[in-house]
């Protein structure tokens, strides 16, 4: 039998890659799996709430969650302060990605993307049959309004802004995002850390037709395994993404855990203050060593430039070691390194395991 044709544009598609799972690499570097330090996909080392294992262990998987999400976006409302019917949950922020360009994007449609920036915003237009213009940013991670504008046409669907941007935890300011609304097309303010950045750019969807937020409870709230996010998003927007949504899109595990989550945001919030300090703590023990240059990071990680021909070197000596960071192709983070912030053994670990290997190679 012949095989059945694919869509052009999906032939050539370059999917999304994730990390590797870490019993993978275990096994690849001859360790367990359960000493291994992942700090390379800014999970939350301290886990969930004690109280969504509590109540995941009561919930009915036999029944179907709510298709129209009530109890859910109620919820959001109280935690954001903005109205229900302004917020679409998802399974996670890349499932809103993805209805987002589906809703909006027609076949030759162009999506400005900022990067190096998280990767879903190309994967998804590419999908959707799109041209991704990308607007790099400038040595310092920063965007530039007047070449953005510059790269706005008729044909302009969407501009992503990842905010604190991923990998570079480069925060742009309101003024900024504000005069990117001005130009237009439907931005797209991806606010996965929100939480650890401390700003939110929310209260705009109810001044601006053309701004939806996007929202996470991976990072935060230690959800990532569960896939639960949310969005922000004008009333008439909402609509019709909870129109073209697949009906029972986040599970009853996922509601639940949601649900549990919103109970117990003081210790939650602890956890996300921790994780920010253990980001400082490592910056300013990494910047301490010559050649070594640590951007600015209102996420849960941090970007580290090393000196030219040590990134490859540096990934495998901490992995040598048992740590697991994240390394990226795009030319622009050559000999860079992102490193999740982590508990602060872990950043012990983190600091000394590259103080030694400096150290070595500056005696050589």
């Amino acid at each position: 039998m012949p095989k059945i044709n694919i869509r052009k544009h999906i032939e050539k598609l370059r999917p999304y890659k994730g990390v590797e799972p870490v019993d993978h690499i275990a096994k690849k570097i001859n360790q367990e799996s359960s000493a291994l330090i992942k700090l390379d996909a800014n999970e939350n080392p301290y886990g969930a709430s004690s109280k969504v294992k509590s109540l995941l262990s009561d919930s009915d998987i036999s029944v179907y969650p709510d298709p129209n999400q009530i109890e859910v976006r109620a919820i959001l409302e109280a935690y954001t302060g903005l109205p229900a019917d302004n917020i679409v949950a998802g399974a996670g922020a890349d499932e809103l990605i993805d209805l987002i360009a589906r809703l909006t994007i027609e076949p030759g449609d162009n999506v400005i993307n900022l990067p190096p920036t998280f990767g879903m915003y190309s994967v998804v237009t590419d999908i959707n049959a799109g041209k991704t213009i990308d607007v790099p940013r400038n040595n310092n991670f920063e965007v530039s309004v007047s070449e953005i504008k510059n790269a706005i046409t008729n044909n302009t669907k969407i501009i992503f802004i990842c905010n604190p941007n991923n990998p570079s935890g480069t925060l742009s300011s309101e003024a900024t995002l504000k005069e990117i609304l001005e130009l237009g097309p439907l931005v797209v303010i991806d606010e996965t850390y929100h939480e650890f950045s401390g700003y939110t750019a929310a209260q705009l969807v109810l001044e601006h037709e053309n701004a939806v937020v996007l929202r996470s409870l991976s990072k935060w709230a230690g959800l990532a395994g569960l896939r639960i996010g949310y969005c922000i998003a004008p009333k008439y927007l909402a609509e019709y993404l909870l129109a073209i949504k697949s009906p029972y899109n986040v599970s009853i595990a996922a509601q639940q855990a949601l649900i549990a989550t919103m109970d117990d945001t003081d210790y939650l919030l602890a956890n996300v203050r921790s994780l920010v300090r253990e980001r400082e703590r490592m910056k300013q023990a990494l910047e301490k060593i010559s050649g070594i240059i640590c951007y600015p990071s209102k996420g849960n990680f941090l970007l580290c430039r090393f000196p030219e021909k040590f990134g490859d070197a540096i990934n495998a000596h901490l992995l040598e070691n048992g740590i697991i960071v994240r390394k990226f192709d795009d030319p622009s983070l050559k000999d860079c390194l992102r490193i999740s912030s982590g508990m602060p053994s872990q950043t012990n670990a983190v600091i000394e395991t590259i103080e030694v290997f400096m150290k070595n190679r500056g005696s050589k």
